[in-house]
């Protein structure tokens, strides 16, 4: 994955798991975690050692966390504490920590969240395809938890993850006190500020998007009392609304066609692969 992200020019926070490789990365848009067994794998030794690599390594801790009903009852069957207040207890809850979903959450656990300031990464559309419960996204928000977005899946529309964010907010009893720049503040909470910092502004590195001015988010209106600029750009955005991506002021896409790849070359390869394992099969 580390060859992959900078042959394409991209940042990444790479989770080895539960390796620790001696080599260097290769450029300074890498990072490197390391990852806590999920709950139905995690035992006392692994817990130890997943401390061990946190201790030797400094590198952030990764884990899908209270994802569903089955995992906090294993945690509280082998430990007699949720995954949170295990995390608490062995010094692993703190801002360098990531944890995926918490879902089977208690209002301690969520206090504890909050105040470690950990990244929790809320996927919604990935809850709802597994049949997962929804994140308690408004009351962590009022608490003043760290949280960002994911997909848990690469086949998945980020753009799609930020709109069913928004109406989850709407459908919430605190409708009134979030709105489509919650949103975006939610996509650019970055879990490696060191690599990507979420904001424009002079000094900070250029990672950046450029949308298409199409005519389907039109009407954007800024004046100086008003603007959907924020709402219009969520709402109706597209992938295929993409004109260019920077990163580090180097672009990757240009005009729609990424700089570094052969995009036509890998396609055709990919075809190739498809052809041998499936053969016939193929719809």
């Amino acid at each position: 994955m580390e060859e992959c992200a900078s042959r394409i020019g991209i940042k990444a926070l790479v989770d080895w798991y539960d390796e620790v490789p001696t080599q260097e990365t290769a450029t300074t848009g890498l990072m490197r975690g390391t990852h806590l067994p999920e709950e139905e794998d995690l035992e006392q030794d692994s817990l130890v050692k997943a401390i061990e690599r946190v201790q030797r390594t400094g590198w952030p801790l990764m884990t899908h966390c209270l994802e569903t009903e089955f995992r906090r009852k294993e945690t509280l069957r082998k430990f007699g504490l949720s995954t949170v207040e295990l995390l608490a207890l062995h010094n692993l809850l703190n801002e360098q920590t990531i944890l995926f979903h918490c879902i089977e959450t208690t209002d301690k656990d969520r206090v504890l969240l909050a105040s470690s300031k950990a990244l929790l990464v809320h996927c919604p559309i990935s809850n709802r395809i597994s049949g997962a419960h929804e994140m308690a996204l408004t009351d962590l928000l009022d608490k003043g938890a760290r949280i960002g977005l994911g997909t848990d899946f690469l086949s998945h529309d980020i753009w799609e993850v930020m709109r069913t964010t928004y109406a989850e907010l709407k459908q919430s009893n605190r409708a009134e006190h979030y709105d489509a720049k919650t949103v975006w503040k939610l996509a650019t909470t970055s879990p490696c500020p060191a690599l990507y910092n979420g904001r424009i502004e002079v000094g900070k590195r250029a990672d950046l998007v450029f949308v298409r001015n199409v005519l389907e988010l039109s009407p954007l209106v800024q004046t100086q009392g008003f603007s959907n600029v924020a709402y219009n750009t969520l709402m109706h955005t597209r992938a295929d609304f993409i004109d260019s991506v920077m990163v580090d002021g180097k672009f990757v896409i240009k005009d729609g066609t990424c700089t570094t790849v052969d995009e036509a070359a890998l396609h055709k390869a990919y075809t190739e692969i498809l052809q041998r394992v499936y053969g016939s099969h193929l719809a």
